[in-house]
């Protein structure tokens, strides 16, 4: 099997995004999706927004999971994590030019800042 071929099976094949519930969600993540994201606005400004828009939505799904079973303040700093992770997501999309889309970063941005004010994100993800 070619490269060309391996890469069309593999971006064609069903790709599940839900995770094993988390018992405890380590605060080390914090700085990972933070370094993270310091790469991602260097490469959107290297690729544009549409190399990176599946990746920063499938890491704002992840952080919204991984919200949701942390606790105490690696739950907030998380929250903290994802809010910015959705605005970059909501600009993403925007810039792209795909303005229904964007709402779902807004959508998420709600929902972390919520967590941040009240430790529960609202039910609207």
């Amino acid at each position: 099997m070619d490269r060309r071929t391996f890469i069309g099976a593999v971006a064609a094949a069903p790709i599940s995004t839900a995770m094993a519930e988390p018992r405890h969600v380590d605060s080390a993540l914090i700085p990972y999706f933070q370094q993270q994201l310091e790469g991602h606005y260097r490469a959107d400004m290297l690729l544009g927004p549409r190399a990176l828009l599946g990746m920063v939505t499938a890491q704002c799904d992840l952080i919204g999971q991984l919200v949701d079973a942390a606790d105490g303040p690696t739950r907030q700093r998380m929250a903290q994590v994802g809010v910015s992770y959705a605005a970059f997501a909501a600009w993403l999309h925007l810039d792209a030019g795909d303005p229904a889309r964007a709402l779902r970063g807004m959508t998420w941005l709600r929902s972390w800042r919520t967590a941040l004010v009240t430790g529960k994100r609202s039910p609207a993800r």
